[in-house]
């Protein structure tokens, strides 16, 4: 069936159909609208964080949990998860060795 839906709810939709199970944002427009949207299906955990850094630290653990998951801010976090990146990173590197799932030992 088709739908029309605004581009923040088309967004929403396609996280879930992608099969996306969390979702962390820190309050900025647009990622403000397109977690509303995503918290109506009842599937994806939808939190707010206190800062970006937080919002990103939620996502990656997810990630390590092997879950889909979206992490949204404004602009400006972005700069800010640039700074965490590179210890998200290593810590990638080491769950991938652990496991064994990088194939590099």
């Amino acid at each position: 069936m088709k739908q029309l839906m605004l581009g923040n709810a088309a967004v929403a939709r396609g996280l879930y159909e992608a099969g996306c199970c969390v979702i962390s944002s820190y309050p900025g427009t647009p990622s403000t609208e397109i977690t509303e949207e995503a918290v109506k299906f009842p599937e994806i955990y939808c939190e707010w964080a206190p800062n970006e850094k937080v919002a990103m630290e939620v996502a990656f653990g997810a990630a390590l949990a092997g879950k889909r998951n979206q992490c949204r801010s404004d602009g400006s976090g972005c700069a800010t998860g640039c700074e965490w990146s590179d210890s998200c990173e290593a810590l990638w590197s080491f769950g991938r060795y652990r496991t064994g799932a990088g194939g590099n030992r």
